[in-house]
């Protein structure tokens, strides 16, 4: 039974007569815009399917939720991926892309109650996705400058209940300062042994908070190379 409310139905055949009012150019030119129209607005299938998601009824909500994963996760999926350049099969976007898709479908599905019909329900999660997939990026593009940072904020100010670490870091930390040439690189670090933010760095140096997180990223650059140089590894 429920399947059968799946069935698409079949479309009404175009008018082959136009208006008495209208010219041939003008009814074909109508016709185009009717159909362009429909290509924009929810299709019936559509609309049976969003209804049997908000169904009461836990065996017709479930079979739509499987209508519903098995219709668009393609789509969703392949929105992630071309926004991923195409990953290679088995690397680690791949199965990232995979994930989100599977988030947003989750998202969407929660969400269906939101969805208006005033168009296609694929332009709808098309709109999901591009969200969902830009806070992913941001989200990714944080734990980056965080993961950056924490590897200098570990040497600048190390667990003091670490002596050994601590000392051993302060050492280095001291040698990797005087190798410095860049007097505003070495201006840097003083403040952020100082325990300043890089809003507080920026504002004392005159420069910009961006600036002061790119000269941050270089630091943090040479200072890896430095530990390899030294043959050392970071404090635990």
């Amino acid at each position: 039974m429920f399947k059968e409310d799946f069935q698409t139905p079949e479309p009404n055949p175009p008018d082959s007569e136009t208006s008495p009012h209208q010219t041939k150019g003008e009814g074909k030119g109508g016709e185009k815009r009717k159909k362009r129209q429909d290509k924009q607005r929810t299709t019936n299938f559509e609309c049976e399917l969003i209804k049997h998601l908000q169904s009461e009824y836990y065996i017709i909500k479930q079979e739509a939720q499987e209508q519903f994963y098995k219709q668009y996760f393609p789509y969703v999926y392949n929105i992630i991926l071309r926004k991923l350049n195409f990953p290679p099969e088995n690397s680690k976007k791949r199965w990232d892309a995979e994930d989100l898709a599977q988030e947003i479908m989750k998202k969407a599905m929660l969400n269906i109650s939101n969805f208006k019909q005033k168009s296609k329900l694929t332009t709808w999660l098309h709109t999901i996705a591009s969200n969902h997939f830009s806070n992913y990026i941001r989200a990714q593009e944080r734990k980056k400058r965080q993961s950056e940072h924490r590897i200098l904020d570990d040497m600048v100010t190390p667990d003091p209940a670490k002596t050994f670490e601590a000392f051993e870091a302060k050492d280095l930390l001291g040698k990797f300062y005087q190798s410095l040439t860049n007097n505003q690189e070495r201006e840097i670090i003083e403040y952020l042994i100082q325990g300043l933010q890089q809003n507080e760095i920026a504002e004392k140096m005159h420069l910009q908070p961006s600036t002061i997180s790119t000269k941050i990223k270089i630091i943090t650059k040479k200072f890896k190379e430095f530990l390899e140089l030294q043959n050392k590894t970071l404090p635990n």
